[in-house]
Order: C-alpha cells, then sequence, then structure tokens
C-alpha cells in the first residue's frame, strides 16, 4: 500500500472546519437577506402601540356601545384605477347619511403601494371613493367614519380588486 494517502487528524481538523465554516457563510446570507427583506416590524413604534393599549380597548367599547355596523358596498375596477364603496348602519339597521370618511388601502404583503382614500356620499347612500390609479390584487381597507357628535366608528376590511 505504498503510496496512498492517509487520513491524519490534520485532514480531519481542515474538514470540520471547511464543512461548519461553509455553513457559518450560508447562514449569514441567508440571515442578512431576511432582515434586510423584512427587518420585523409590521407596526410602527410597537412599544409605544403596547403602552397605549388600554385606550385602544377603551375605543373599541365605545364603538361597541354605538352599534353600527359598516359593510364594503362595492370594490371593483375603474380604468386603471378602483372604487370602493362603503355603507353604514346605525344600531337600528338605518343607513348613517350624514358622516366624514377617511380611509386607506394597503397591500397585505408589502409596503409602498399605499392609496389613501377620501369617501363620498353617493346617491344610493353608499360612501364611494374613487382610486385613479391601483393595481388589482388583495387589499386591507381601513376606514375612519365620524359624524357630527364627534362619534367614531373605525372599519376595517380585506378586499380584492379584479
Amino acid at each position: 500500500m505504498a503510496g496512498s494517502a492517509k487520513i491524519t487528524g490534520k485532514h480531519v481538523l481542515f474538514a470540520l472546519l471547511a464543512f461548519f465554516g461553509v455553513i457559518v457563510v450560508a447562514n449569514t446570507i441567508f440571515i442578512t437577506l431576511a432582515v434586510k427583506s423584512f427587518p420585523g416590524e409590521a407596526e410602527e413604534k410597537p412599544y409605544m402601540q403596547g403602552l397605549n393599549y388600554n385606550k385602544v380597548l377603551a375605543d373599541r367599547a365605545e364603538q361597541a356601545a354605538l352599534g353600527w355596523r359598516a359593510e364594503v358596498a362595492r370594490a371593483e375596477r375603474a380604468g386603471d384605477g378602483a372604487v370602493i364603496g362603503l355603507r353604514l348602519y346605525d344600531a337600528a339597521g338605518a343607513p348613517l347619511l350624514r358622516l366624514s370618511i377617511d380611509g386607506a388601502l394597503k397591500r397585505p404583503a408589502h409596503h409602498g403601494e399605499d392609496a389613501a382614500l377620501a369617501f363620498n356620499l353617493s346617491s344610493e347612500g353608499i360612501y364611494l371613493a374613487d382610486i385613479p390609479s391601483l393595481a388589482p390584487g388583495l387589499w386591507d381597507l381601513s376606514a375612519v367614519a365620524a359624524n357630527e357628535k364627534g362619534e367614531r366608528f373605525d372599519f376595517r376590511a380585506r378586499v380584492m380588486i379584479e
């Protein structure tokens, strides 16, 4: 067996160091790419939101006491944009007609395509918002309705614009 190479302790050490070196480099690359693509915060200032959570609970209780309900009456393409329609009812089921409603559309999976919404009452009792330029797909709608008494109603829904 002359001329055959023997595996020594140095060979095993270098093989182990190379193996674990490749693992460390690969993990470093993946971690860096993951943190750059999504830093982990879905909301801005999550710590401050946590401190103010009791106010959020109080606001929700006030909203529940109003008994208002909302539904998406329309969500459809209009040229390059879209039209979103909301219908709001009071506790007795009567339509609410003198509200100011502002809102926003956001992509559920990524940022940068948000659209601000300003709703106006139409003749059918539906509050409509025209968006001049909007890509089709899945969107998260959030809206805040307020009446002249200062009563507020927060509404959230997921809509599909096709």
